[in-house]
């Protein structure tokens, strides 16, 4: 039978995940794959999200996700660098140069069979000499 593991799992959701499945008279391994099962169960409709945009609800197909847990606080977390991250990209998109207006189509054709053959000419050195990116001289021979 396959074997599931999973690393860096948080301390706080492990007691969480514990003590859900003891109350259930299950053991953890019991617990996840009923928890699996449910979720893969469910209708594939968009996740619903709250008002900071975590998924709101049962995660895990059923597994309450309390206020306390630290599930929260790194979904606010993560989004509040994304948020962060966004407006910063966002900020710089003005300042960029669009020169697209100056092309013609068919000029954009050409660069791209140019990139094309750029590619193809690195695969096929790297081919021919694995090595050579390792030292900048290659293997000797």
């Amino acid at each position: 039978m396959p074997a599931v593991q999973v690393r860096d799992f948080p301390q706080p959701l492990y007691e969480e995940l514990k003590s859900y499945a003891s109350q259930r008279h299950r053991s953890i391994a019991q617990q996840v794959i009923i928890a699996v099962e449910r979720m893969l169960d469910q209708p594939k409709t968009a996740p619903q999200l709250d008002a900071e945009g975590c998924l709101s609800g049962t995660p895990l197909g059923g597994v309450p996700m309390s206020d306390s847990s630290l599930i929260a606080t790194e979904c606010a977390d993560v989004l509040t660098a994304r948020r962060r991250r966004r407006r910063e990209a966002f900020a710089n998109f003005d300042a960029l140069q669009w020169k697209a207006s100056e092309l013609a189509a068919d000029d954009i054709v050409a660069m791209v069979h140019e990139g094309r053959e750029e590619r193809s000419d690195r695969i096929i050195a790297q081919a021919l000499d694995p090595f050579a990116d390792c030292d900048g001289e290659g293997v000797a021979e």
